[in-house]
């Protein structure tokens, strides 16, 4: 009597049904998976954003303050404080300190020469734009390496 249910076509019905609710439950668990990594991320980048953006959040009225209306989220430019194997720290106009996130793919020019990481020195002026990482850096696609300041102005 077994061997005639394992060979009958509601066995093999019952078989096919748990085949497929199995694979609908792993492709929700995909999906479960897939959404939190995504929120995660955003979270993340929403959370840090501000902060290496931006700089020090401002006071109730500092918010009014002039030059801050807009943050600078693709690029940024200022002097380098800081060189590591894989990224800069430059200080922005208004003092903030941005991490620069640089890669193989990061293209670096001086006037029209191509540099390299070890070509730049602390206090370069550079002007870089990227994209923002979820990090709160940004992901440098062009850092142009600006020409000195005067030291002594004329008129």
């Amino acid at each position: 009597m077994t061997k005639n249910f394992i060979h009958s076509e509601t066995f093999k019905k019952i078989i096919i049904s748990l085949i497929i609710a199995i694979a609908v439950l792993v492709v929700f668990r995909v999906g479960m998976v897939v959404g939190f990594r995504q929120a995660s991320f955003s979270y993340q980048w929403g959370e840090n954003y501000y902060h290496n953006f931006a700089g020090p959040r401002p006071g109730i009225l500092g918010e009014f303050a002039p030059g801050h209306e807009f943050m600078e989220s693709h690029g940024t430019f200022g002097t380098i404080i800081k060189i590591d194997p894989s990224d800069l720290v430059v200080r922005d106009q208004f003092g903030s300190e941005e991490i620069i996130n640089v890669s193989s793919s990061t293209v670096m020019r001086n006037h029209q020469n191509l540099v390299t990481l070890k070509d730049l020195k602390l206090d370069d002026g550079i002007v870089v734009i990227g994209e923002p990482a979820a990090s709160g850096t940004i992901e440098a696609s062009l850092i142009r390496v600006l020409p000195p300041l005067p030291s002594n102005p004329s008129k």
